[in-house]
């Protein structure tokens, strides 16, 4: 090999080797305080997709969320199987104990408002709903 290739080669290599190290590190990435709900929403999403009364009933705190998640099953299984793979909390408002977290997806399917009682891994659903499955134009 010329010293240009070598040249060529070592920098190739370092470009790489820096490329690994940044996306291992991920210097710039900040979770967002909305993520402690992921879970709780996944939870009950994952239970409303497999029509699991008990386990919607225990992630609950009225028989509302627990009669949407059936209906939605039921009536939208797409939107809902989207959600309870891909949705991640983006933004939310909290008062008091009560967090609206909006649930989004990054796909064709609308967000979702899931409403929670108490805070972050301990959440349980009060509510669940979306502008594009209801029939009330004021869900959000």
């Amino acid at each position: 090999m010329t010293d240009s290739r070598i040249s060529i080669a070592l920098t190739i290599a370092l470009l790489a080797l820096a490329l690994a190290a940044v996306l291992t590190i991920q210097p710039y990435s900040v979770r967002s305080p909305w993520s402690v709900y992921d879970a709780p929403g996944q939870r009950f999403l994952s239970a409303a997709l497999r029509r699991d009364s008990a386990e919607l009933t225990r992630l609950s705190v009225s028989s509302v969320a627990v009669d949407w998640a059936i209906r939605t099953q039921r009536d939208h299984q797409h939107a809902l199987s989207v959600w309870a793979q891909f949705a991640r909390a983006g933004t939310g408002v909290i008062q008091s104990d009560t967090s609206r977290v909006l649930f989004e997806t990054a796909t064709e399917v609308c967000p979702l408002l899931i409403t929670f009682v108490g805070h972050e891994a301990q959440a349980r659903v009060l509510a669940a709903k979306s502008r594009c499955y209801s029939n009330r134009q004021d869900v959000f």
